[in-house]
């Protein structure tokens, strides 16, 4: 239950549905009122006021300057079905304060400096069904929530308590949602929550628990248990078969056994990412039928395990060690649409690495791949998003990304080291939109050759050209994207001559959005050297000659782009179709003439 649903929860319970529709008035000399309920919140008020009407049944005095409570400033208030007093500073409240309000039904004290509080401070209060004391600085309360078996929601988050007892709820057997995580409790009786039948959110997150080896659970309903950053060394037993969510991430698990999970059958998300695990037994998820989302990332696995759910559709495998997928293993997982493994050191794709997946999103950034057989992505036509960035060895055999006609987003970055790129790379992706190529130099030579020539690009919106060592673009460039909204053009070595003019006015074309287009600066030539292009006239580029380019270089010679630079491009080849070809020169005077039309 995210925080936000339970503070909801709170509310409805507290009955704080403030109805508009009624009369303000004042109850009070300092607070305003709606009906029976009295609205003082951030008056800088030291003490409850003592004028209210006896009638009164909501009280809310959270964000004041209270310091402590008595019996006497409460005494005329008996009526009080919810009482907020959260981000005041009190710091005692008398024993027994509550021992005449019987319709309380809920209390916010939540954000005090309550460091203990007295054991019959509940007494009479049996209606009690939430309680907030989150955010203080309570160590024990042992005792104080005796006779309460009404109550529903207790948040004890964010205190010092060290140490729950088979005692501490005993009594509270109605109990559904229970927050003890951020203290500081190292010791937990196993039979602690044994009697809370009726409990669906266990949050004992971010505390000490590394001793913690089982809990006991009779006839659960419990749906939810968190115990991520809690220090454990291995899977707490005894968790019940009605549990939907374990989160046990963030912890010092070296392995999962066969039976750690074994009466989990009903589990749909297990998150056991950043541990310490390198091996999980190939029996571990047999049983999790109903498993849909797994955590497993930022561990030190090397292998995959060979049982992995039927109906999982998300699993998370990103920063381990695997070097390998085995042929075929999600060929029946037609439910699994996410797959990350990005942060590993896998070497190769094969044909058979995804067959008979549904796979929709595919992360394989930052691993050693080398190879990606051709048709390796056959058969995967709803794969809507792929990663195949740095992996700095990789080869691109021709026909390697064919049959992703489905394709939307392709990240392509940092390849830097590529000496080969096939031509028609993305000849099939007919329903691309996103294409981030920055840091790879040899395949933007390509798909300014030839590619965008051969008209791939119809539907592509969002285009990312960054660190690519760009010099110049096409003028006929935009022709051949004509949905393009957004593009990233920066950290090139731009040439600033009377060639750029129109891509300098393109930059403006309303609708496109040029991702910090302020920092598109010039390389060439020297006058311009680290120049911001929109802040150039176009008189003074065009008062810059055009490079003669040498006809007979092709895609695959080098030369140096730019000034001070130990890296060298590849020489790109203009030779895309137009309806009209221009000369530089006309192409300047043109661009000059037509400034008005812009």
């Amino acid at each position: 239950m995210k925080g936000s649903s339970f503070y909801w929860l709170l509310i409805v319970l507290l009955g704080l549905a403030w109805n508009l529709n009624e009369v303000n008035g004042l109850c009070s000399r300092k607070c305003p009122c709606m009906a029976n309920r009295a609205y003082c919140n951030g008056m800088y008020l030291k003490e409850i006021p003592d004028d209210f009407l006896p009638t009164l049944t909501h009280l809310d005095v959270h964000n004041n300057l209270i310091t402590n409570l008595t019996r006497a400033s409460l005494a005329h208030l008996t009526r009080l079905q919810t009482l907020m007093l959260a981000s005041n500073r009190i710091s005692s409240i008398e024993d027994g304060i509550f021992a005449n309000f019987r319709n309380l039904a809920g209390m916010d004290l939540s954000k005090n400096k309550l460091e203990k509080l007295p054991r019959g401070m509940f007494r009479g209060a049996r209606s009690l069904q939430a309680i907030t004391l989150a955010n203080n600085a309570l160590v024990d309360v042992e005792g104080l929530f005796r006779g309460l078996r009404r109550i529903t929601i207790l948040n004890l988050k964010y205190n010092n308590l060290q140490t729950i007892t088979e005692k501490t709820f005993i009594e509270n057997i109605r109990l559904r949602y229970l927050d003890l995580s951020h203290n500081d409790i190292s010791a937990i009786d196993s039979n602690a929550f044994r009697n809370l039948r009726r409990l669906r959110y266990l949050k004992l997150n971010n505390n000490p628990l590394t001793d913690l080896m089982s809990l006991k659970f009779d006839s659960s309903k419990l749906s939810l248990i968190d115990l991520e950053f809690c220090q454990l060394g291995q899977v707490v037993e005894g968790l019940p078969k009605s549990l939907q969510d374990i989160r046990m991430g963030h912890n010092n698990i070296r392995y999962i056994s066969a039976n750690d999970f074994r009466q989990n059958t009903r589990l749909s998300k297990l998150n056991l990412a950043n541990n310490s695990l390198e091996y999980i037994h190939n029996e571990a998820f047999r049983h999790m039928r109903q498993l849909q989302e797994l955590w497993l990332n930022k561990n030190y696995l090397s292998l995959l395990p060979k049982r992995i759910p039927s109906r999982l559709r998300i699993l998370h495998l990103e920063e381990n060690n695997i070097y390998n997928i085995p042929e075929n293993i999600f060929r029946h997982h037609w439910s699994l649409s996410s797959l990350y493994l990005q942060k590993n050191r896998i070497k190769k794709i094969t044909k058979r690495t995804f067959k008979g997946s549904n796979l929709r999103n595919l992360d394989l950034e930052k691993n050693s791949i080398a190879q990606i057989e051709v048709r390796a992505f056959a058969g995967m036509s709803r794969l809507q998003s792929l990663d195949l960035s740095d992996n700095p060895t990789l080869v691109l055999d021709p026909m390697a990304l064919d049959e992703l006609s489905g394709l939307i987003m392709l990240k392509i970055r940092n390849l830097d080291k590529l000496d080969y790129v096939p031509s028609g790379l993305f000849k099939d992706m007919k329903s691309l939109r996103f294409l981030d190529l920055t840091g790879s130099p040899l395949i933007v030579a390509k798909m300014l050759s030839w590619d965008l020539n051969a008209g791939y690009f119809n539907t592509l919106t969002d285009l990312n050209l960054m660190n690519t060592g760009l010099s110049r673009l096409p003028v006929h460039f935009p022709d051949y994207l004509p949905k393009l909204r957004s593009i990233t053009l920066t950290g090139n070595p731009w040439y600033c001559d009377s060639d750029i003019v129109w891509m300098r006015r393109w930059m403006y074309t309303p609708g496109l959005n040029v991702y910090m287009r302020w920092e598109i600066k010039c390389a060439l030539p020297l006058k311009f050297k680290g120049a911001q292009l929109n802040q150039l006239s176009e008189l003074d580029l065009a008062q810059i000659d055009p490079i003669v380019q040498s006809q007979s270089r092709t895609h695959t010679d080098e030369i140096p782009i730019g000034l001070n630079n130990t890296k060298s491009y590849p020489q790109y080849p203009y030779n895309l179709v137009s309806k009209k070809t221009e000369t530089s020169k006309e192409r300047t005077e043109n661009t000059i003439d037509k400034k008005s039309e812009w």
